[in-house]
């Protein structure tokens, strides 16, 4: 993981490392945050890895399309938003990702995704 300068993104690996269906934990190197990259059929979304009602790992949890369920409680998460599902009010803190030369980037601020106010 290198930071881009330029951008301040974080470079967490290449677009080929997540795969559709899969997720990548990665951690900033200045904060220790943790966050979980998820491959929802080619888009990539990024949150918090921590789940908010046990802190299990959302990044090693199951990803069934666009809902990852925690591996410690079972509460389901759409990736797409970071909401939990069937509870919209309560999420996990999003991250914005974007893709340079088939490499992932990720902002080291919260942001909310698009659609969710």
């Amino acid at each position: 993981m290198n930071w881009n300068g330029a951008a301040g993104f974080l470079d967490v690996g290449t677009l080929d490392g997540i795969p559709p269906g899969t997720s990548l934990r990665v951690t900033f190197p200045d904060t220790a945050l943790a966050v979980a990259v998820f491959n929802i059929d080619g888009r990539l979304f990024a949150h918090g890895d921590e789940c908010v009602r046990c802190g299990g790992s959302l990044g090693r949890g199951e990803l069934l399309g666009p809902i990852v369920w925690c591996p410690d409680c079972d509460w389901a998460y759409d990736v797409r938003t970071g909401c939990v599902r069937n509870i919209p009010a309560l999420r996990t803190d999003a991250f914005e990702v974007r893709v340079l030369d088939s490499r992932v980037m990720v902002a080291p601020t919260v942001g909310l995704p698009p659609g969710v106010a």
